[in-house]
C-alpha cells in the first residue's frame, strides 16, 4: 500500500480485520477484490492481503 495516504492505509486495515473477525473471510476477500477494480489497491497487494487474511482465518 506504497503511495496511499496513512488514513487510507488504516481505513483498509480496520475494514479487512473487521470483515474478517467479525463476518468471514470470505467477505473479507471480496472486500478486497472490490478495492483492486476501484484501482485503490494494486493487484498484487490486493492478493497479497488476500492470501494473509486466507492463512491466518484458518488458525481460529
Amino acid at each position: 500500500m506504497v503511495g496511499l495516504d496513512e488514513t487510507i492505509i488504516g481505513t483498509l486495515r480496520g475494514s479487512i480485520y473487521a470483515k474478517a473477525d467479525k463476518m468471514e473471510q470470505t467477505v473479507a476477500i471480496e472486500f478486497i477484490e472490490s478495492k483492486v477494480e476501484e484501482k485503490i489497491i494494486d493487484k498484487e497487494i490486493g492478493d497479497e492481503l488476500s492470501r494473509l487474511v486466507r492463512k491466518y482465518c484458518t488458525y481460529r
